[in-house]
C-alpha cells in the first residue's frame, strides 16, 4: 500500500475526540466510582483502554475481562480516545478531566486507594511523526508514557506498562515498526529498573481477523477480552 493509504489510520484516533465533542459526548470512556474495598486496579490509557470498537458506537474495555479473572479484585478503567500520552500526562489536577493523578488522589482521599495502575498509551503519539530519527521519537513518546507511571508511583500505586500493540500501519511502514519496537524497549528498561513497575507486551498480536477491527488500529470486543485474559496471567 502507498503511504497515502496508511495516513488515515494515523489520524483516526485523533479525529475521534473531535467527533465525540460534536455529538455532545466526552472524549473518554470511564468506569470510576472510587476504589472498592480490597484490591483495586485502575486501567488507564487511550481508546485501546476504552475498548473502542464498531466505529466508536460500542466499547468493550479489557478491564471487564481482567476483573472477571482476578478473584476479588476490582478493575476500573479510564480510556481517553484520540489522546496522546503527552496530553494524558497533562491532565493532572482536575478529576473532572479524568486525569490519572486526580483519580488516584480522590480514591486515596476517600480511604480506598488503588493498588495498581495499568497504563497502555503511546499509540496516538505515533501520528505526530512522519519519519526521521526513530530514537528521538521513541525517547519522547516513552518519556510521556512513563510520566503517567510516575504519577501513580507518587500515589503509592504500582504500575504495569502494556507495550504499544501492533497495527496495520506498522505492518506497512518500516518507520512505525521500528518506532514501536524502540518505544517498547525503552518502557521495558524503565520498568526493569524499578521495583514498583512491570512491563508486559500487549497480549494480543496484530493480525487481520476476529480480534481486530477493519481499521487496523483498534481491537474488536473479542480482542479486548483477550487482552484482559492475557494480562490476568502475565
Amino acid at each position: 500500500a502507498t503511504r497515502s493509504s496508511v495516513r488515515p489510520l494515523l489520524s483516526l484516533s485523533a479525529a475521534l475526540s473531535t467527533a465525540m465533542s460534536e455529538y455532545g459526548g466526552e472524549p473518554w470512556q470511564l468506569r470510576y466510582a472510587g476504589a472498592a474495598p480490597g484490591k483495586s486496579v485502575m486501567c488507564y490509557g487511550d481508546s485501546l483502554t476504552a475498548g473502542y470498537h464498531d466505529g466508536g458506537f460500542a466499547f468493550a474495555p479489557y478491564a471487564s475481562s481482567l476483573e472477571a479473572r482476578l478473584d476479588g479484585v476490582r478493575c476500573d478503567h479510564c480510556g481517553h480516545s484520540g489522546m496522546t500520552a503527552e496530553e494524558m500526562a497533562s491532565r493532572v489536577a482536575d478529576e473532572r478531566d479524568a486525569g490519572l493523578r486526580a483519580i488516584l488522589q480522590a480514591a486515596r482521599a476517600a480511604g480506598r486507594p488503588y493498588d495498581c495502575a495499568i497504563v497502555m498509551a503511546g499509540t496516538n503519539d505515533f501520528g505526530r511523526f512522519r519519519g526521521g530519527d526513530v530514537d528521538a521519537a521513541a525517547d519522547q513518546i516513552s518519556e510521556n508514557v512513563f510520566a503517567l507511571h510516575a504519577m501513580a508511583h507518587a500515589e503509592s500505586a504500582t504500575t504495569i506498562s502494556v507495550g504499544v500493540p501492533g497495527s496495520e500501519c506498522q505492518n506497512q511502514m518500516q518507520f512505525y515498526r521500528e518506532l514501536a519496537a524502540a518505544v517498547n524497549e525503552r518502557l521495558r528498561r524503565r520498568c526493569e529498573a524499578l521495583e514498583v513497575a512491570t512491563y508486559v507486551d500487549c497480549p494480543v498480536e496484530f493480525a487481520r481477523g476476529p480480534l481486530w477491527e477493519p481499521d487496523g488500529l483498534h481491537m474488536s470486543a473479542l480482542g479486548y477480552a483477550a487482552v484482559g485474559e492475557g494480562l490476568a496471567v502475565a
